[in-house]
């Protein structure tokens, strides 16, 4: 039978190798784009295949590190007697980090082929607008410019009086209306795109989310709207600040009002308890569990388990003081109080 250490050892081992296959990845699909975007981008079709083909190289790696730990690592580990289960927990947690490096590499390389695609489209467009030449279709006479670059406009020849209609090229209609220059402005915000996903899994953890909670994850979501949106708009030809903050705030509401409709009531209830809880407030908070709370599904196990998930030891105090002179005050309180508190590091251990 295996011991902890070797199949600590064949688990790094196994993760060193896919580290190493992650780097080769990265290197050949800068290069396989790069070529892409050089030669091809005023088609987008090729690029969508290539991130779609390069996401289902990343998946299959994933899909690699999890049937390692199921078919092999997690097998072995059952079979050992009296292992820790920090240790386990600590070896989950490798294949967990290799796991979201492996979903940030894919978005990073997402973001730096479409910023590059952009970039590339951008030069195409301006060397349309350098070498074209408008003339009125009537009378041949040269046109000026429309004021409007990026969308058919409306000219009228100043010799003939004609109305002719010019159209952008085609590299320019792609950055503006295919969609590069959104791509562009969501690739720019990648920091913002990064604190939002790490609010996201914060507030997806939480067995019982607040209010707070929920505030979080909104200021998350506005900050990185605010980024994209105010990138975008400052390309974007006719486009003022003014319109920024209704922007944000459509997107924000489109995350988060289906949310809202659905939870409020509970994240506000969830906040009144750990409120009364952190004063100390046992009363308070049998009240509540007796009342509104109760109303709402919430019992003594849900009232631990958001005590328990937040790191303030009074309200998880006065949480096991209340759920004890409810559920089992014939019980010896230290032992009772002791058991929980075991019971929840456990839970919390192997949700975290």
């Amino acid at each position: 039978m295996a011991s902890l250490d070797a199949v600590t050892q064949r688990w790094k081992a196994f993760l060193g190798k896919v580290e190493a296959r992650l780097g080769e990845i990265e290197a050949e699909a800068k290069e396989g784009l790069a070529d892409i975007i050089a030669t091809e981008v005023i088609d987008p079709a090729p690029l969508s295949g290539a991130l779609q083909e390069l996401k289902a190289r990343f998946r299959a790696l994933t899909k690699k590190v999890d049937q390692a730990w199921d078919d092999t690592i997690s097998p072995e580990l059952d079979k050992l007697e009296d292992v820790p289960s920090r240790e386990v927990d600590g070896l989950r947690r490798q294949g967990d980090a290799l796991r979201r490096r492996i979903a940030q590499l894919d978005e990073a390389l997402e973001a730096w082929a479409q910023r590059e695609a952009a970039t590339r489209l951008k030069a195409l467009a301006e060397e349309e607008l350098a070498q074209r030449h408008l003339t009125c279709a009537k009378c041949g006479a040269p046109l000026p410019e429309p004021p409007s670059l990026h969308r058919p406009e409306n000219v009228t020849c100043a010799h003939c009086q004609a109305l002719n209609t010019v159209r952008p090229g085609q590299a320019m209609a792609m950055y503006f209306a295919g969609g590069a220059l959104a791509a562009k402005a969501r690739a720019s915000a990648q920091g913002s795109k990064q604190a939002l996903a790490a609010a996201e899994r914060r507030f997806n953890s939480r067995r019982h989310p607040s209010r707070e909670d929920a505030q979080a994850l909104t200021a998350a979501l506005d900050a990185h709207w605010r980024e994209v949106c105010l990138a975008r708009g400052r390309e974007t030809p006719g486009w003022t600040e003014a319109r920024l903050e209704g922007e944000v705030q459509v997107k924000v509401s489109q995350a988060m009002k289906p949310r809202e409709e659905r939870e409020a009531h509970r994240w506000d209830a969830v906040s009144f308890a750990l409120g009364r809880a952190a004063a100390g407030d046992e009363k308070g908070l049998a009240g509540w569990l007796t009342g509104d709370g109760g109303d709402l599904g919430f019992g003594s196990d849900e009232l631990l388990e958001m005590t328990a998930e937040r790191d303030d030891a009074r309200a998880l105090d006065t949480a096991l003081s209340v759920s004890w002179q409810r559920d089992a005050p014939d019980e010896p309180k230290a032992a009772w109080t002791k058991e929980r508190r075991e019971d929840l590091r456990r839970l919390l251990r192997r949700e975290g």
